[in-house]
């Protein structure tokens, strides 16, 4: 019997018997792909909703056959199961996405299953006609990608424990082409070269990392970071080329103790006292029983986050304050930040038990996005099937009853880097500064204006309207607020105007400028 493959990992490819096949209709790869990662009968009516969302009922029955044929035609009649009014992939129909997660559960089979991760799932396949598939599509790819990355992970660590240096950089910069935030795979890297005696490749490596978070999150390498690079700089690490060595993959071989290095004195918080005020008075709104949203916006190190920080720091001990960070790597990925934010072991334990606060029909919504909800919650009935438009509105209740279910007077939540926000997440906070209008709620959240979203500015200007938002723009500093803080970091008063100039009162350069040898 012949056999055909379907290659959804990477760009779409099909192939029977070696011979590729050419499936040129969008709506039939993507029917095909969720038919197989589904791999499990679906309903007619149910793949229509999710395709052909805005046509008519008879034009949408028209399409889904007429995609039917398109597929028998190109990939073969035996292609699809019919059992009454369901659909599924055929049994024999290999599938990559499925060997990829079979291979991913035998260590033996570690490398086949890196070789069939070719890219995103269905990479390049866009359609903005059916937003409920493009929400299923952006979960699926990223779970994949997180598995990829997993395995990754396992691979470069039997590496550096066989001391295969060359293995261990070829392996980082794959993990590093899939995902260029992570920040262990850096430290690999750099250990990796300084053990092959390449140590100007090590520090290179640390100043793309030192670029790529200052741009992409406004932070600072990690201190086990920074002390990695001063050890390499030290030459702590001696030359180590042959693979399967008995070199420590956890310490510098050397016959001398590695150097103690001071870590940085803390930066002072300077000025903001207007906005500190604002946000003392916006959280005293909240507490008597009405939704407050503060936006503090800023270009990039003008200090969005140290002013949260600072301010967060000294609410009494009984606010329940919940803090979530959007990433630009997860945009395209719905609700990443809440499902990042919830799915916290803290919060799970806290809120999500057999005697939780929060509905079990909530939490069985929630499990759609969570399903460890179901380890903390033995039971949970299964979520019941709803068109696409009504699941989102649930998920968005659910969300908001794990709100309400605190007990704070008011609940505190700060969302950072809001301009990374997915779609959906911006829709559930319109939805619950809506939902909750007369309730405590401090919605406090940082973004950058010049990377704002049309649809973060929509909401920015419905909240204006509706009365519920205070802007915090953060100016850079002057020349006073700039001497002050160059004068806590112990820099005398001669090179205070040199750099202002040079930073221009933003005063994330103004420290880095401070810590530079020149200074």
């Amino acid at each position: 019997m012949s056999q055909l493959k379907c290659y959804l990992l990477g760009s779409p490819r099909f192939e029977r018997d070696g011979q590729p096949l050419a499936l040129k209709s969008s709506k039939a790869v993507a029917l095909l792909a969720y038919l197989g990662i589904c791999n499990t009968p679906q309903p007619r009516e149910q793949l229509i909703a999710l395709l052909w969302p805005d046509s008519l009922p008879d034009a949408a029955r028209k399409n889904l056959r007429n995609t039917l044929w398109a597929l028998r035609k190109t990939l073969g009649d035996d292609l699809l199961h019919t059992d009454a009014d369901q659909l599924s992939l055929a049994g024999h129909v290999w599938l990559d996405v499925r060997q990829f997660e079979t291979d991913a559960e035998s260590p033996a089979d570690l490398q086949a299953a890196l070789e069939l991760y070719r890219g995103p799932l269905l990479n390049g396949l866009a359609l903005a006609d059916a937003p409920d598939f493009e929400l299923w599509l952006a979960v699926e790819r990223e779970r994949l990608g997180q598995h990829y990355l997993r395995l990754l992970e396992t691979q470069i660590a039997a590496f550096r424990r066989n001391g295969d240096w060359q293995a261990v950089i070829a392996a980082a910069h794959r993990a590093l082409a899939a995902d260029n935030l992570q920040e262990p795979i850096y430290r690999l890297l750099m250990e990796a070269h300084a053990r092959l005696g390449e140590r100007a490749d090590a520090l290179r490596h640390y100043q793309t990392l030192r670029t790529v978070l200052a741009r992409e999150l406004g932070v600072e390498p990690l201190p086990e970071t920074e002390q990695l690079r001063q050890q390499i700089l030290a030459g702590h690490f001696q030359r180590d080329s042959a693979p399967n060595g008995n070199s420590s993959p956890t310490a510098p071989e050397t016959t001398e103790p590695p150097p103690r290095f001071a870590p940085r004195a803390a930066v002072p918080f300077v000025g903001r006292h207007t906005e500190l005020a604002a946000l003392d008075e916006e959280f005293g709104q909240a507490q008597l029983g009405q939704t407050r949203i503060v936006l503090i916006s800023g270009e990039l190190g003008i200090g969005k986050s140290r002013l949260w920080q600072t301010w967060s720091a000294q609410l009494p001990a009984q606010i329940t304050v919940l803090a979530a960070r959007c990433l630009n790597t997860t945009q395209s990925l719905p609700f990443a930040p809440l499902t990042g934010l919830f799915g916290r072991s803290e919060c799970l334990s806290g809120l999500i038990h057999p005697n939780s606060p929060v509905p079990r029909l909530w939490l069985a919504e929630l499990s759609r996005l969570l399903p460890q909800i179901r380890q903390h919650v033995p039971g949970l009935p299964p979520p019941p099937a709803f068109p696409p438009e009504e699941e989102q509105r649930r998920l968005f209740e659910a969300f908001t009853q794990i709100v309400l279910a605190l007990d704070s007077r008011p609940v505190v939540l700060f969302v950072d880097d809001l301009h990374w926000a997915d779609r959906a997440t911006l829709d559930w906070l319109v939805y619950l500064a809506d939902r909750l209008q007369n309730w405590p709620l401090l919605l406090v959240a940082a973004y950058r204006p010049g990377d704002a979203s049309a649809e973060l500015s929509r909401a920015a200007a419905a909240w204006n309207r509706a009365g519920l938002v205070r802007r915090l723009p953060l100016a850079r500093f002057n020349a006073d607020e700039s001497a002050q803080l160059l004068a806590a970091l112990e820099l005398s008063a001669e090179q205070t105007p040199l750099l202002q100039e040079k930073s221009a009162g933003n005063p994330y350069f103004l420290i880095e400028l401070s810590r530079s040898p020149t200074s």
